[in-house]
């Protein structure tokens, strides 16, 4: 039982991985954060409506640009890759604060500002894609994918973070000043991680005695993000309460470090130097290893790539554009709240949608979820259109179906690439699915604002015509990734 006595060490790092890989998520969020806050800063500055449309993608691209950090991490390793992310903060965002307090808006700073917003954007998507790939890969494939729901999840509630506390706490406080302590705490939060996440090698059969205890550790940290879903919901989102959002997120990234001691601690009494396990009758579950290059070649992996394209980005634009479709179908006093309605849709979708799929994945396929979700999203967009004849319920239904879907969607693609081509390669298989992702929201919320402004005069438009055609459109499309 030689092999148990480095047990504790291994766990404390290979457990570490998940609380402080959700904290650089939550942190990450913030890159996301900065299209809000120069659309603002762009009007402010009388930045025309295709600017406006630049910073907005230059960012998404930035953070959802999966492929490129997905290399970074595998070839330079998560170190390198959080110390990359660390330095691109660093740099972007004191840069970016300038602009936002002292910009006059010439043509050198336009130029300064985009590429800035791309480095800064694409900070948090380097650090969260090393977290989340660090993580599944310290795990059996079983877990890996019950963490990636978990990571996901996060990931959705990310940008919530900055923003309760710049609300809660720094409201009032100078953009420049801000944006440079932004930038500091991610440098250092990823730097910490750098030479905290790491990837724990165990001997496999040390690994396979553990498997089951890692089942039973992790769903401590299910529990705790499941309060935390639902408190911030409450709290923030619908009472508009920052600070204690603010609060709630601090009181559980710190609770998450205190379920790390619990799952470990649980963990080394149930081991107890190796005498309560019987290693001769276990065998590690081993994923599918596929190669990046492996999975293109699959006609299912394609077929999974073009539904993303299609599911994500229909899903992303009725998002984005709550008070446009709220305001054509004549429920434009409840865009707030609706708003607030496709979150917690989409939340729970991935939370529990996920935790479903993970565990009937040995009795149903995940392709059949993904096709599920795809069509849940088809009947949103048609139920969409009887608002403005039969009423502003019809809306409310479109928003939660088409919030499942996209919810759905987010969290089992992930989940599939794990079952299918297992953790080694996860970040380049996943990668590619992120990409076509932002993709999908330029193509189909530029052709939703086309459309839009064709039916209407100055922007605006009134009456089911406004969305008639895209929403015919999104709905067939959806069809399409329900049979692909």
């Amino acid at each position: 039982m030689n092999d148990f006595k480095e047990i504790p060490k291994q766990l404390a790092f290979k457990w570490m991985s998940i609380p402080f890989g959700i904290l650089c998520v939550l942190v990450s969020g913030a890159s996301y954060n900065l299209f809000a806050y120069f659309q603002q800063i762009g009007r402010a500055h009388g930045y025309g409506s295709e600017t406006l449309t630049t910073i907005k993608y230059t960012v998404l691209f930035g953070y959802y640009l999966g492929l490129l950090p997905g290399v970074i991490v595998k070839v330079l390793s998560p170190m390198l890759a959080y110390i990359i992310a660390a330095v691109m903060a660093l740099i972007s965002f004191p840069i970016l604060g300038y602009i936002a307090e002292n910009g006059e808006g010439g043509a050198t700073e336009w130029i300064v500002m985009m590429i800035f917003l791309f480095v800064g954007s694409m900070a948090g998507s380097v650090a969260l894609m090393a977290s989340i790939i660090t993580a599944v890969k310290n795990f059996p494939k079983i877990v890996g994918m019950l963490i990636v729901v978990i990571m996901i999840a996060y990931f959705k509630i990310s940008p919530y973070f900055e923003f309760s506390m710049r609300s809660a706490f720094f409201s009032d406080a100078s953009l420049l000043y801000y944006f440079i302590g932004v930038g500091v705490v991610m440098a250092v939060v990823f730097i910490a991680a750098a030479f905290i996440v790491k990837k724990v090698e165990m001997k496999e059969m040390i690994a396979a005695a553990l498997q089951d205890f890692d089942k039973l550790g992790i769903l401590i940290f299910v529990f705790v993000e499941a309060f935390l879903l639902i408190g911030f919901w409450i709290a923030a989102l619908r009472l508009e309460h920052w600070t204690i959002g603010a609060i709630m997120m601090l009181a559980f990234a710190f609770i998450n470090f205190l379920a790390l001691g619990v799952a470990v601690g649980m963990i080394i009494k149930k081991v107890d130097g190796g005498k309560g396990i019987k290693m001769g009758m276990l065998k590690l579950q081993k994923p599918n290893e596929k190669t990046f290059g492996e999975m293109l070649k699959e006609p299912k992996y394609h077929a999974l790539v073009v539904s993303t394209f299609i599911v994500i980005g229909t899903t992303s634009t009725m998002n984005f554009n709550v008070f446009q479709i709220c305001g054509a179908t004549g429920a434009g006093d409840q865009a707030d709240v609706l708003l607030d309605i496709y979150w917690i849709a989409d939340m729970l979708a991935r939370f529990g949608g996920g935790l479903v799929a993970y565990f009937f994945v040995d009795r149903i396929n995940g392709y059949l979820f993904a096709v599920l979700s795809a069509f849940v999203g088809a009947i949103g967009f048609g139920v969409a259109l009887l608002t403005e004849p039969l009423g502003s319920t019809f809306m409310w239904a479109a928003i939660i179906l088409v919030g499942i879907s996209g919810g759905m969607f987010w969290v089992i693609v992930p989940q599939i690439l794990m079952d299918d081509a297992g953790p080694v390669n996860f970040g380049l298989n996943w990668g590619l699915t992120l990409f076509v992702s932002v993709l999908g929201m330029l193509f189909y919320g530029e052709l939703f604002d086309f459309i839009y402004d064709l039916q209407g005069e100055g922007g605006k438009c009134k009456g089911t015509i406004c969305i008639l055609i895209q929403f015919i459109f999104f709905g067939v499309a959806l069809i399409l990734a329900t049979v692909l």
